[in-house]
């Protein structure tokens, strides 16, 4: 197992900062995800195109996906070049309908994303 993805270990008698240290290791990250959610749709993909090949999710499945998720946020951000700068947006411009269709747009990449990761896959049972 590699040293990235161990869980790391956290002396709570020695080290005065131990709370802090847990608070910032990488298990105790908030996910963007619902991950129950993600697991299964990990597994119907499975189940769908891949005959069930794959029982279990990884951790590091879902923290693959929720890389590919801040990219996409990233490209969304870039800024744009100019000679006479960038405005910055002072007003909110998607209605309520616009926000949705810009979620389900989202959710609809997300599942493709997820399909992508099950067919990269080659061997084992975890995706």
């Amino acid at each position: 197992m590699s040293e990235e993805n161990q869980t790391p270990t956290i002396d709570t008698t020695s080290d005065p900062e131990w709370l802090e240290q847990l608070a910032n290791s990488p298990t105790n990250k908030k996910s963007v995800f619902n991950r129950a959610a993600v697991k299964r749709h990990f597994l119907a993909v499975s189940k769908q195109t891949r005959a069930g090949k794959f029982n279990r999710v990884s951790s590091e499945a879902i923290e693959k996906l929720e890389v590919a998720f801040e990219a996409k946020l990233k490209s969304f951000l870039t800024e744009v070049t100019s000679t006479f700068g960038q405005v910055e947006p002072t007003e909110v411009f998607l209605t309520g309908h616009g926000k949705e269709k810009v979620l389900d747009a989202f959710n609809v990449w997300l599942a493709r994303e997820m399909h992508r990761q099950v067919n990269q896959v080659r061997v084992g049972k975890t995706i």
